[in-house]
């Protein structure tokens, strides 16, 4: 008889939305009982640890609460109405070969292959999302017809106010600082040995330009007044001296675009009951679980009665997390269960039975009652 995968075959947990790592903190504020309709503005620094993965689908979750807190209470009068994700791809252009080995054109190429691997990689996560949303890329603003305005004021503010160009020399030392050790992270994990030496004056004039570009688009352009519209922007990080004093200076309607900062909150890692543990180990609540797995099925062998376990503890996992409605969770369970049966080299007894076990779970779907019971049998850690 061909043995069972290996258990580390299964998908990766900590990639899996079943067992998020991290919840989103700092959005409450957004709502507001002046305005109609809220429109938000999600800032994606491309390359970001903050901006992809486990974080942005704690922010697209928050959202998501939000948004239906307030569809459900009809005294909330505001409501999310659109979310554009605005994608900061060629603006990271002015950290790119801050070495002096690149070329212009090189430069802006390298900067939007990043942003359309970060929308690529990133779309399945925003897809979750309940309201309208639209991706937008930087250069949909560096062309627009109306930026060489907006530069033409920002820079006439940086070459006349003195209290802005203290602003962005702060701002330039705090910026160039990430610039710097980006350019050496980049060129550790390259196969150069002896990376190019930085250029200092070169480092600081690229990050001046980073600054007063995303100045121009951000307190200018994505400014604009909306009737009966509050714009607010969704960032992990307060505005630099730079933004900040733009922001005072070119934003005159300020009651209606807001800066939002948020921040995240490190949950329990779930998975590491089921990734993390030996050979000879079951995860902490087996023994329960033990107990349950001999009413449902007589395992082969202990390779097949451990990822019996593993699987009734994601099952588990699923149900208990309340980002989720039911009808969702089922959907989930059903895709779990796909996923493990293509990962599986046998079909043996045990394996259609746990493919039976699912499939009735995948059923109750089309019964809000069925899917109800099942949730409060899960709820209760009675076996199903």
């Amino acid at each position: 008889m061909l043995p069972v995968t290996s258990l580390s075959s299964l998908p990766e947990p900590s990639s899996n939305p079943f067992f998020p790592s991290r919840k989103v903190k700092g959005l409450g504020r957004i709502m507001s009982s002046e305005f109609s309709k809220i429109s938000l503005i999600v800032g994606i620094s491309v390359g970001g640890k903050n901006h992809e993965d486990q974080s942005l689908s704690a922010l697209v979750d928050g959202i998501n609460a939000i948004h239906e807190q307030a569809e459900a209470n009809p005294r909330i009068k505001s409501k999310i109405t659109s979310c554009s994700i605005n994608v900061c791809d060629t603006l990271q252009r002015q950290n790119c070969g801050l070495d002096g080995t690149m070329n212009d054109d090189e430069r802006l190429a390298e900067s939007k292959k990043a942003g359309e691997e970060w929308i690529k990689d990133n779309t399945p996560i925003l897809n979750r999302l309940k309201v309208k949303y639209t991706v937008e890329d930087w250069e949909k603003w560096r062309l627009d017809d109306k930026y060489g305005d907006a530069r033409k004021l920002v820079d006439e503010l940086f070459k006349n106010d003195p209290e802005f160009q203290a602003a962005m020399e702060t701002s330039i030392k705090d910026v160039s600082v990430r610039f710097i050790e980006r350019h050496k992270k980049k060129n550790l994990e390259s196969a150069s040995a002896k990376p190019p030496s930085l250029d200092e004056s070169l480092v600081a004039d690229r990050t001046c330009q980073y600054l007063l570009e995303e100045i121009a688009v951000i307190m200018v352009m994505w400014s604009k007044e909306e009737k009966d519209c509050k714009k607010i922007v969704l960032y992990p990080a307060k505005m630099t001296p730079a933004l900040a004093y733009g922001y005072n200076k070119l934003v005159p309607n300020q009651k209606q675009f807001k800066w939002q900062k948020f921040s995240f909150k490190s949950l329990p890692d779930s998975s590491k009951t089921l990734s993390a543990h030996k050979e000879d180990e079951l995860p902490s609540n087996s023994l329960s679980l033990q107990r349950q797995s001999e009413s449902v099925v007589d395992p082969i062998n202990d390779e097949e009665r451990r990822l019996h376990l593993i699987v009734k503890t994601i099952c588990g996992t699923i149900m208990q997390n309340s980002n989720y409605s039911q009808s969702e969770k089922m959907t989930m369970l059903s895709e779990y269960t796909c996923k493990v049966s293509e990962k599986m080299t046998m079909l043996s007894k045990y394996t259609c039975k746990v493919k039976s076990f699912f499939k009735e779970e995948a059923l109750c779907m089309d019964s809000p009652s069925s899917t109800q019971a099942t949730a409060a049998r899960y709820e209760r850690g009675v076996s199903v």
